[in-house]
Formats: C-alpha cells, structure tokens, sequence
C-alpha cells in the first residue's frame, strides 16, 4: 500500500538512522554485525539503545548466528538492523540468514530492519541479492531501506525510500514529520524517471562493477593476495598480510604506495586483520594502485 507501508526521504541515511529511533527505547538493544557499516551504531547511541555486534567469521561467510546472542541481549532486543550485501564484507544473504532472523523477531517480538543499499549489485550479472520480502512472512515483521545513491549513481541527489510493515512506517513517518523536510519536487521526479529505465540500463552500470571486480580479483591473484570471489558490493574485503593489523597495514599502505584504503577495524572490531578497497575509481585509478601495490612486493 503506498499510503502506510511506503516511506521516502532524502537519502538513506535518514531510514537507517530515523527507524531505529521512532522504535527503540532507552535501555534496549539495537542488535547488528560485527563489523558493520558505522552508522547503525550511531543509530543505536542517538536512540539511547546499546549496540550489540553478532561477530561476522570469514568460515560462516560473514552471516551471523543468532544463537550467539547471550540471553540478556535477546531479552532485551528492541531491533534488529541487517545490512546485505554486507558492508564492509560483500557477504551475500541466504534464505537461512532470513529465515534465522524472522524467527528470532517472532519468539522475542523484535522489528528488523533490512538496509538494502546494494540491491542491484551482486557478485555476478546471474545473481539477484535476496531482499528480506523474500522470505513469506517479512511484511510481518519487517521494512526494508532502499538508495539511489547505488543503483542509480545519484548520491548527490538525495533520495530513499522504505517499504513494509505498516506499523513501523508509521513510527518513522512520525518521527520523519518533526525531523527533517520533504524531499525536492525535482528530485523526486529524476527518483521517478530513475526507477522507470528499462532493466538492461541499470545492467549497464552493474556490469562495469562486475567487470571492475573480475579483473582486479585477477590482479590481486597475480599478486598472490587471496580474496572471495563472491562479494556483492561495489568494494572488496581483502584479508591483511600475515604480521600485519588493520591501522598498520593501511598506513603503510599510504605511506608506502599513496593508496588510501579502509581499515577493517573502522567497521568495528570484527573488522580487524582486514582493509576495504573500493571499485568506485575508474579503471586506469585502479590499474595505477594496483601497479604501486605490486612494488611492495606483500605476499
């Protein structure tokens, strides 16, 4: 129903952060991943809620196991906020990742909330990411965020939007009415314009980060620098040198060859032994860092 069960606001980053406090309450807990992109954390401590990070482990493909959360936390469970692909990781969600996650919200009576910024992405032109409304019951628990900023390269034209459970949109609309404005009439028609290109467009833009990833997982290869295959974001997580952390590595990494990448642990601390390249630079950018990455001779 686009009356109550569709939000849209200037940019994701108001769904992500305004959800969690129209919902949360002082003393509860917004449960996540560890790592996880930064600002679910800031949506926990503006909520006056604790952040609590289900560890990410490169053996379970980076998806969390509900079964590691103590008692106490899930107990006091006020939202869960997933976020696939996975930033900073690219893990790809499973219908077991869906599915562990509904059934925890129906035993603790606990909302989710799905940020689905890299929706159109995947590791591959074949492989559609899997939205939570895959799953048959979602609506009943759950809304999922949408952003322009990726599918549509529009990042400075701010636009979002939220689709799902009636009662959550409602919360955020609330909350949306006393805290921020409307979205431009102009924006909203180039949001508009955007989500009615023909299909073969929008595998346009994503067949250049699919390329882009092919070949530099090829480079790293050559470099004998392991990485995943099957990551479904426009970044790679790549494992750190044997001696090396996260801060290290990376500033070496500057130092060294002038390439500016993430440190894992920026994600939080199941971030550590990790650095996050982008594929958002164009190719000769790449083919240029990459070339300085071969001289340091790091493998």
């Amino acid at each position: 129903d686009p009356h109550s069960e569709v939000a849209v606001f200037q940019g994701s980053h108001i769904g992500i952060g305004g959800i969690p406090r129209a919902l949360l309450s002082p003393g509860q807990y917004l449960i996540s991943t560890d790592p996880c992109y930064p600002i679910y954390r800031s949506a926990a401590l503006q909520s006056q809620a604790t952040f609590y990070g289900l560890p990410l482990r490169a053996e379970n493909h980076f998806l969390p196991d509900f079964n590691d959360l103590p008692r106490e936390v899930a107990d006091k469970a006020g939202l869960v906020v997933l976020n696939y692909p996975h930033n900073p990781t690219g893990a790809l969600a499973t219908p077991a990742l869906f599915a562990s996650a509904l059934q925890f919200a129906r035993r603790h009576q606990v909302p989710i909330l799905h940020d689905f910024a890299y929706a159109a992405i995947g590791s591959a032109a074949s492989d559609a990411p899997l939205s939570l409304f895959s799953q048959p019951d979602a609506k009943a628990w759950g809304v999922e965020t949408y952003t322009f900023s990726k599918t549509f390269n529009m990042a400075g034209w701010r636009f979002g939007f939220a689709v799902g459970n009636a009662s959550i949109i409602r919360a955020f609309k609330k909350l949306h009415t006393h805290s921020y404005s409307t979205v431009f009439g102009a924006i909203q028609d180039a949001a508009i314009a955007a989500l009615n290109l023909p299909a073969e467009r929008i595998a346009q833009l994503t067949a250049v980060y699919h390329q882009r990833r092919e070949w530099v997982l090829r480079r790293l290869a050559a470099l004998r620098w392991p990485a995943r295959a099957a990551q479904g974001t426009f970044f790679l997580w790549l494992g750190v040198p044997p001696g090396y952390r996260s801060q290290a590595f990376a500033r070496l990494l500057l130092q060294e060859a002038h390439i500016l990448v993430a440190p894992g642990t920026g994600f939080g601390e199941g971030g550590e032994g990790f650095i996050r390249i982008s594929l958002t630079a164009d190719d000769d950018a790449l083919s240029n860092a990459l070339d300085r990455l071969a001289r340091l001779a790091l493998f």
